[in-house]
């Protein structure tokens, strides 16, 4: 089965299969984050932020791109999913909260994500 089915199967309601594909595309993320980390490493220092924290970050990325994927857009879920980690990571290290609908800066969607 391949993640992009795996995806539309969580999709139709069976969360059973989450684990399943966080452990395929954990690597995956956590490879992304490390880069992220040491692009941006002055960045993050000055924010506090950890490469373990952007690793912890990377799984709600990684639970966005579940929600948003839709395999009629042409791609695979490992190349959809580099959309979200990079905005996650970026709200992250530039302390501006993030909702899976949006980018929130003071209680306002400034950008729509994901969809």
């Amino acid at each position: 089965m391949t993640n992009e089915e795996l995806v539309m199967i969580i999709k139709g309601g069976n969360d059973e299969l989450t684990p399943s594909l966080w452990e395929r595309v954990e690597r995956f993320a956590y490879v992304k984050a490390t880069d992220y980390y040491y692009l941006h490493t002055d960045l993050c220092t000055r924010a506090g932020v950890t490469l373990d924290d952007l690793k912890q970050e990377s799984y709600f990325a990684f639970m966005a791109a579940v929600n948003y994927y839709d395999p009629d857009k042409g791609f695979l879920f490992l190349s959809f999913m580099t959309y979200p980690l990079f905005f996650i990571l970026s709200a992250t290290v530039l302390d501006i909260g993030v909702s899976f609908c949006g980018f929130i800066g003071r209680n306002t969607v400034v950008r729509p994500c994901f969809s």
